[in-house]
């Protein structure tokens, strides 16, 4: 990566302009060395014109005394710098992996009182990667990963613990949250720090609505306790905040009565028009709990809509077919029936091994510069036939399309935006190419920011997570001026020093995209 004298003022004035913060900023990497370099010699930091001292695997300088571990080995550093994507590759000086919320207190103390970045990072699920910190500090939550307690109506756990991991002790006392991610390997502490969604968000908004309570550790070090009641602004500037405030450490996720069995069907189109209609009439009467639309390619190459509906309830044909009157359907597949663990294990259509090396060597295998966004559904139908469905270029490599129809008004956190109009389309992608493909790669990802700017002009909104970011001027667009004014002042009272969590580009210039 390469940072100019310009490239560096650009990036000074950013961050004083927005942080307005007296102490010692990042102001760029110097890529020989590879540490940043500091502006200012008040607070935290290297003073001026100085570095710190270089990574290379060699250890850091008096670090705080720890009960977890801190690897500086070659191999540690290359897992903590790839992702899901496998496109950004930022390798940090150091990994910590914690033993206690307590370390990480240390350790973002050590990271401001170093002018060094920290980040947290789960299962590596990211795509642009959002989890990295370059020549910086890595915390893998993976060891902090406990289900802590399970309340009549809650439960509490770990920022590491997965959603799988979670669910599995919840559903022993006949309980799970609302809303489950997709990707059940996913930790709570990156579905909280992202949004998420899932199949029952139709009725209950994003993962996010169903957070009660967390404990964060901010940018200054500070172990908070936040809810709506206790340090608003801070919980809902750590909900679905990329980690800019603060770090999630523990999460209280509030729970409701798990079914026993659930059957789902896929109901195919031949008709867009009744595809959409369809799912719009679904989410007004919420007949259904499990609901999502997606395109998938027929035996012949073409692109045929499918709305996959599922029950809690209905226990035979009948009571399903039932469920079903009205809708303008061509035909549907046999239904399936599983347990609600074996749902929960099973509905996902993005297979990723769970655990390491398979995984890892999965993802350095391709590519994956997938994109997901919102459309408001006046535009929504019109965008997915012209500019998805109906472009070579933007389909590529992409192996399956998912389109569903929101309730917007669901989904109540500030920084989990959605269009302006009640209902919204989503548009996910899901694409990927060889990693010795150059060329499809590119094509990819210059189709993938071609649809960003389209989704853009017509009011959509980009999901963070695979939102393709390549402008700070774009994440200020995106949250629009109230929440972005409001991110801003969360960010200079919470992470004066502008530590926390640069991968996303929000504070700090966005990554290079072109792996």
């Amino acid at each position: 990566m390469e940072v100019s004298m310009s490239g560096r003022l650009a990036r000074r004035a950013f961050l004083t302009r927005a942080l307005a913060a007296p102490s010692a900023l990042v102001v760029g990497f110097d890529p020989d060395k590879r540490s940043w370099v500091m502006d200012g010699s008040s607070g935290p930091g290297v003073p001026r014109g100085q570095t710190a001292p270089d990574g290379g695997g060699r250890p850091l300088e008096g670090l705080p005394r720890l009960a977890g571990r801190v690897s500086f080995d070659e191999a540690s550093l290359d897992a903590a710098a790839l992702d899901n994507g496998n496109i950004v590759h930022r390798q940090p000086r150091a990994v910590l992996q914690p033993a206690s919320v307590e370390d990480i207190v240390a350790m973002v103390r050590y990271a401001n009182r170093h002018g060094l970045h920290i980040a947290m990072r789960g299962q590596g699920h990211s795509v642009y990667g959002q989890t990295h910190a370059e020549a910086g500090i890595v915390v893998d939550s993976s060891t902090l990963d406990r289900v802590l307690h399970v309340a009549s109506d809650s439960v509490d756990a770990q920022a590491g613990a997965t959603w799988a991991a979670l669910n599995r002790v919840t559903v022993e006392k006949g309980l799970t949250p609302a809303v489950m991610p997709d990707t059940m390997t996913l930790t709570v502490g990156g579905g909280v720090s992202v949004g998420t969604w899932g199949h029952t968000s139709h009725r209950f908004g994003g993962l996010v609505d169903m957070v009660s309570e967390l404990d964060v550790v901010t940018g200054e070090g500070q172990l908070v306790t936040c809810s709506s009641q206790r340090e608003p602004e801070l919980f809902e500037m750590v909900l679905a905040g990329l980690g800019q405030c603060a770090l999630i450490v523990r999460a209280r996720v509030r729970l409701v009565r798990a079914p026993d069995r659930v059957v789902r069907q896929n109901l195919v189109y031949e008709d867009l028009d009744a595809f959409y209609a369809d799912q719009q009439r679904l989410v007004e009467d919420g007949r259904f709990e499990h609901l999502e639309g997606r395109f998938m390619k027929d035996s012949g190459g073409r692109w045929r809509p499918r709305i996959e509906v599922g029950s809690f309830s209905a226990s035979t044909d009948a009571e399903l077919a039932e469920l079903q009157r009205g809708l303008r359907f061509a035909s549907r597949d046999a239904a399936v029936r599983r347990s609600y663990p074996e749902y929960l294990e099973t509905k996902s259509f993005v297979p990723l091994p769970a655990e390491p090396p398979e995984r890892d060597e999965m993802r350095a295998s391709r590519r994956n510069p997938s994109i997901v966004g919102w459309l408001p559904l006046s535009a929504g139908q019109s965008f997915i036939e012209a500019h998805v469905l109906g472009s070579a270029a933007a389909l590529g490599d992409t192996w399956v399309v998912a389109s569903s129809v929101m309730d917007t008004t669901r989904f109540t956190r500030p920084l989990f935006k959605m269009p302006d109009e009640r209902l919204a389309v989503s548009f996910w992608l899901f694409r990927s190419a060889p990693v010795d493909d150059r060329r499809l790669f590119e094509e990819l990802l210059a189709s993938g920011g071609d649809l960003i700017d389209r989704m853009r002009t017509v009011g959509g909104k980009r999901y963070p997570p695979y939102g393709l970011v390549r402008a700070q001027s774009e994440w200020e667009e995106h949250y629009g001026p109230d929440v972005w004014q409001r991110l801003v002042r969360a960010k200079r009272q919470f992470d004066p020093n502008n530590v926390l969590t640069p991968g996303p580009g929000i504070f700090t210039s966005p990554p290079d995209l072109k792996g």
